[in-house]
């Protein structure tokens, strides 16, 4: 399992943004393994299940 860090506040917002089979997501449940220009990589916190999550402009 890959170790990530807890969300910012603004990582937080794009993750709430971002619908996973039309709901959105918990960011008290993901840690953020990666964060490139282009995409959000998290990790849950119980399954560690990874996924990116892509990011427009900031």
């Amino acid at each position: 399992m890959k170790h990530g860090k807890n969300p910012t506040v603004s990582q937080c917002k794009i993750i709430q943004g971002f619908k996973f089979k039309g709901k959105p997501l918990n960011p008290k449940n993901w840690l953020v393994v990666k964060n490139l220009p282009d995409k959000l990589m998290v990790v849950h916190r119980e399954r560690a299940t990874v996924m990116e999550i892509p990011v427009g402009k900031r």
